[in-house]
């Protein structure tokens, strides 16, 4: 009885991982020009991607008004005419070639998309139109800025057209759900899984939610408060990357304090997030989310976030996706004001740029003692960025060197405070300022202290401190 028990646990798990709806359609898409353009030749590229990482989706594209000179990928000629894609390779292609482009031209999809049921990204059939050197042809709105013209998925259609052109979308046939082949298979062993469903929809948001991140000195883990919604990946044959779109909404009561972060985990080691401004504690890509110093109150939510996967192999994934906040310890991120002036933002009047102290917690606050010796590199920093006499430049050196003694001291292989010097001079104003600075201080000489004295040289009690 235990082992038959066990045996319907490991089956009930692998349901609640993988379970998903299916949504099928058939459509009839035709471009046709509005406007008497100049003859353009171009190529129309289909391309059908997996984004959930888990294979089930299909389509067939029928009745193109040419016939393509090339496909690759997971796709196969069926009959003369008649293409069939599946999502058992990341990215699989069709290619059209048109002498022109005003001409126009029809084709007829029957898709059938999987719903990753809140895992990765929704599959998606996509069309585009480039030149020869696969460059778009024409700029659309897309808002993930890959000008493509049509994207089909189980979320619905998203049509963009370019100027001086129709795209006309027919729908052949209602879509419908319907489940999908493991759905009918596990309905088969264990007839009592369908009544849990609800259950195991929250189970699956339960699996994505509290996927393990290391502890953060002043980030937390808000993604229980928020709902991060996601539109179909795009392969960009500009950058080589496959951009999609994040929506990420605060249903919780509380405002969401600025700065903000998505983390992105699951992906394999040749995959990484092209977009991506800092790593996670465990060394995950984050992305900032770029809110202004106000943060994310309840029920608001930020649209339309760009997010890029370069990944050169083409490798399925899954992708994972936390939401980090401010947990309060930190300023609120300046934004672009943090740039207007040299002297930048400093709200919490600790003599640290708010944009400096974020960046150093961020990626390097897993070490409270490294976290307060680089701000106190980022104190001298600044003295030397704002100095305008000879003296305030002797000065900022000499805290420079007290800073730098005190970081070898804590860490003699250390190579953080290059990054947090570059942050530092980030207009060209303050590289300005800094390089005048210098010219100050050319040829004069700072004593190092004796390594004895290298603990005193901090500014803080680093006994106090835990690591």
């Amino acid at each position: 009885m235990k082992n038959w028990r066990f045996s319907g646990f490991l089956m009930f798990l692998f349901f609640v991982i993988f379970y998903t709806e299916g949504y099928a359609t058939t459509l009839s898409v035709e471009l046709q020009s509005a406007v008497a353009g100049i003859p353009t030749p171009g190529i129309v590229i289909i391309d059908f991607i997996d984004g959930d990482g888990f294979s089930g989706s299909t389509a067939t594209i029928s009745n193109f008004s040419v016939s393509p000179f090339q496909f690759e990928g997971s796709v196969t000629e069926t009959i003369p005419g008649e293409y069939f894609f599946t999502d058992t390779e990341l990215l699989s292609s069709l290619y059209f070639d048109l002498d022109d482009v005003y001409s126009g031209f029809s084709f007829q999809v029957n898709a059938n998309f999987i719903d990753p049921s809140g895992l990765g990204f929704p599959d998606s059939l996509v069309l585009s139109i480039t030149d020869s050197n696969f460059f778009p042809l024409f700029s659309t709105a897309d808002p993930r800025g890959t000008d493509s013209l049509f994207i089909l998925s189980l979320l619905g259609q998203e049509i963009y057209e370019p100027d001086g052109f129709n795209l006309s979308v027919t729908e052949e046939s209602n879509p419908v759900p319907e489940p999908n082949t493991l759905l009918l298979i596990s309905i088969g062993i264990f007839i009592f899984i369908p009544k849990k469903k609800k259950f195991l929809k929250w189970g699956i948001f339960s699996l994505t939610l509290f996927a393990y991140l290391p502890a953060h000195a002043a980030l937390m883990n808000v993604t229980s408060q928020v709902v991060v919604d996601r539109s179909p990946l795009v392969y960009n044959r500009a950058t080589k990357t496959f951009d999609g779109l994040v929506s990420i909404n605060n249903v919780g009561s509380n405002n969401l304090e600025s700065p903000m972060f998505l983390v992105v985990s699951g992906l394999p080691d040749s995959v990484s997030v092209y977009n991506a401004t800092s790593l996670s504690p465990d060394g995950k890509p984050m992305l900032d989310l770029q809110l202004d110093s106000s943060g994310l109150p309840s029920g608001q939510s930020i649209q339309n976030f760009r997010i890029k996967f370069h990944n050169p192999n083409n490798l399925k994934f899954t992708a994972i996706l936390l939401v980090l906040a401010n947990d309060g310890t930190l300023p609120p991120d300046p934004g672009d004001m943090g740039k207007v002036t040299l002297e930048g933002v400093d709200s919490n009047t600790n003599g640290i740029r708010d944009d400096l102290e974020i960046y150093i917690d961020v990626n390097f606050g897993t070490s409270q003692k490294k976290r307060e010796a680089l701000n106190q590199l980022a104190q001298s920093l600044q003295q030397g960025i704002i100095a305008t006499t000879e003296q305030e430049s002797m000065n900022a050196a000499n805290s420079f060197s007290r800073s730098m003694e005190c970081l070898e001291y804590i860490d003699s292989e250390n190579q953080e405070w290059k990054s947090v010097q570059s942050k530092a001079v980030d207009t060209p104003e303050r590289l300005d300022a800094w390089l005048s600075h210098e010219t100050r201080i050319s040829g004069k000489v700072f004593p190092i202290r004796p390594l004895s004295e290298w603990k005193t040289s901090c500014s803080f009690d680093i006994d106090a401190l835990d690591n």
